[in-house]
């Protein structure tokens, strides 16, 4: 049972927001979640108060900071929301029992450096090569500069970026009626379900179609800590991808349908991350007429950006 802990000891960054969602996302998926809450402003369980009974069931979790327990059996998944000034003996019980600590950050540079003096802190920790750390950014706004900074102090950080989510008024409204992104039409929060899944989504319904359930595929938190660095698609997927880029490639012309007919070699010679750009590279090696129609055989290079 994972227990998942939100923290950054500077209030304001998104910890609750992070929180929630995530919980959300769990629950959506059918896990049987529990939502701590060691924040004095008890955010998160006053957010668990306004969600209808009729949404995927979180469940709460009243939690001491001084005095972290093992949540009740039957609970798969833990999201542990934390106070503000996350330090010393606060700090260690919550260090604990958490298998995984996400940081969100914000583009500033007061959040910049307080996250950074943290992380510091969480690296030195006892207990830290017994806990997958992750940071993922919070508000972000494309296009300026304190997102373009944000971006370069996290590649020089040294530890998984594990998304970043935009600065938008979704998130405010959806939690003042107890919500997640995954509880609404997903028209109406588009822009933002990509930015949690970061193509994790098609990741997750392939290993729900295939069965593949494996955790380089679909646990992005441990899997930040795996060989790979983030979850990789199944090599299936990728090949699967071929007739999408296919279509976007080339065109037959007066052709009315096509079948696979087969493979000659397949190899996988590298990961895919999820989130990564990819295209198809096509080459016509030969193009034979027969009874009805024409037999293509092509060389299909899948290629990855970076």
């Amino acid at each position: 049972m994972p227990v998942i802990v939100v923290a950054n000891p500077k209030g304001g960054v998104g910890k609750s927001t992070l929180a929630t969602n995530l919980a959300g996302a769990l629950a959506r998926r059918g896990h049987a979640v529990m939502l701590g809450d060691v924040d004095r402003q008890q955010s998160a369980r006053h957010w668990l108060s306004l969600r209808a009974t009729q949404l995927p069931p979180i469940r709460g979790w009243d939690v001491d900071a001084g005095d972290v327990v093992r949540p009740p059996k039957g609970t798969t998944h833990v999201v542990l929301d934390t106070p503000a000034g996350l330090h010393g003996k606060r700090l260690d019980a919550v260090m604990k029992i958490a298998d995984r600590l996400l940081v969100p950050l914000q583009p500033s540079l007061f959040d910049i450096q307080a996250t950074h003096a943290f992380i510091a802190e969480l690296r030195a920790h006892k207990r830290a090569d017994r806990v997958a750390f992750g940071v993922v950014g919070m508000r972000v706004r494309e296009g300026t500069i304190s997102n373009e900074q944000l971006h370069l102090y996290l590649n020089a950080l040294g530890l998984p970026v594990l998304g970043y989510l935009r600065d938008t008024q979704n998130y405010v409204q959806l939690a003042a009626r107890g919500l997640t992104l995954w509880d609404v039409a997903p028209s109406r929060v588009e822009r933002d379900l990509p930015q949690w899944h970061v193509d994790q989504r098609r990741i997750d319904l392939f290993a729900e179609a295939t069965g593949d359930h494996q955790w380089i595929h679909v646990d992005p938190v441990r899997a930040a800590q795996g060989p790979f660095g983030a979850t990789i698609a199944h090599g299936f997927l990728t090949l699967s991808l071929i007739p999408e880029f296919a279509a976007s490639a080339f065109d037959v012309a007066d052709s009315h349908m096509g079948v696979n007919y087969g493979l000659e070699r397949v190899r996988f010679t590298a990961p895919v991350p999820a989130g990564s750009r990819v295209r198809g590279h096509f080459k016509l090696l030969a193009f034979e007429p027969i009874a009805g129609g024409a037999q293509l055989t092509t060389e299909v290079t899948v290629e990855r950006e970076g």
